[in-house]
């Protein structure tokens, strides 16, 4: 019992150490534009958008697929979400986010099991699909009301980012479908030998990911103030935001619960973003840097299991 402790409080010290160093770093650098207590609660609120999509992305990235869609399905749900509030609300702001984005990847879902292409592939071409449809849903941008923007604003949208995360945290490690896909990440061999049907979980994994997608629709626009129509790929931007902060959830697995360690990978990167920002280094630089944060927080967490192995 005392040992199974001291890992539990060794493995908190650890996680907590990380953004503390991060965060000493840059304040230590600049002092004056960076670090107040202001500044890091916006950094916990500009992480929840990310965080609420990199957890429904986790789902179909634990069972080696990819989906390079879900940033068209963020601005096209919330084009719809926008477009409906303005006339029912809140209702229809939660609803039109949600339906539009589980139905787009039901069209992932259905085109990946039917057409057995690869995902990267299809979501690319649903990509290019879907922002061609949220300009013409919206050619013109799109304004939440200020009277139901409450998801972007404290405490609603703290409230909001606690409640996915107990959902997406009980649906993968309580319920008999996230032990599935958790199975089928480990060995689809293995699955598929004990009954588990892959084709089946993957597709609804897609449908799973559209769920937190159309969450983190409902977040965005209303932190935002509004959504405008993207395209020649250019929502493909908010797709490496949530796929990074998903890597990083699994290589802190070990330490904490991937969907906590989710959120202390996205709350990293915007600490990285203002950091570098109040540094004034440049936006090249800064991807550079980002990047290279990533593979080092890898390699080591690779090192790692290669010692343990090894012993």
């Amino acid at each position: 019992m005392t040992k199974k402790f001291n890992q539990k409080l060794k493995n908190a010290m650890i996680m907590t150490a990380i953004p503390l160093l991060m965060y000493l770093v840059f304040f230590v650098l600049q002092p004056e534009r960076f670090g107040s207590l202001g500044s890091i609660f916006l950094l916990i609120q500009q992480s929840l958008v990310p965080t609420i999509t990199s957890m429904g992305l986790l789902y179909i990235i634990v069972m080696g697929l990819f989906d390079f869609s879900i940033g068209a399905i963020l601005v096209m749900s919330s084009l719809v979400g926008l477009t409906f509030v303005q006339n029912f609300g809140y209702a229809g702001l939660i609803l039109g986010c949600l339906i539009t984005a589980v139905f787009l990847e039901f069209v992932n879902a259905l085109l990946y099991t039917v057409l057995k292409i690869p995902s990267l592939i299809i979501t690319v071409g649903t990509l290019m699909i879907f922002e061609a449809a949220g300009s013409f849903v919206a050619p013109e941008d799109l304004w939440m009301p200020e009277a139901f923007g409450a998801f972007g604003r404290f405490p609603a949208n703290i409230i909001l980012g606690v409640i996915v995360l107990v959902i997406a945290y009980f649906i993968m490690n309580r319920t008999r479908f996230g032990t599935y896909v958790q199975a089928i990440g480990q060995s689809e061999t293995i699955a598929k030998s004990m009954g588990v049907n892959p084709a089946k979980i993957k597709f609804y994994g897609f449908l799973m990911c559209g769920f937190f997608v159309g969450l983190g629709s409902v977040s965005l626009c209303s932190f935002n103030g509004g959504m405008v129509a993207q395209i020649g790929m250019n929502s493909m931007m908010r797709v490496f935001t949530p796929m990074i902060g998903c890597f990083i959830g699994i290589t802190l697995k070990k330490y904490c619960n991937v969907m906590v360690g989710i959120f202390i990978g996205q709350f990293i990167l915007s600490m990285i973003t203002m950091g570098l920002i109040a540094l004034k280094v440049d936006v090249a630089i800064q991807n550079v840097l980002t990047g290279l944060f990533l593979i080092v927080l890898v390699a080591l967490s690779a090192i790692n299991k290669k010692n343990e192995i090894v012993k």
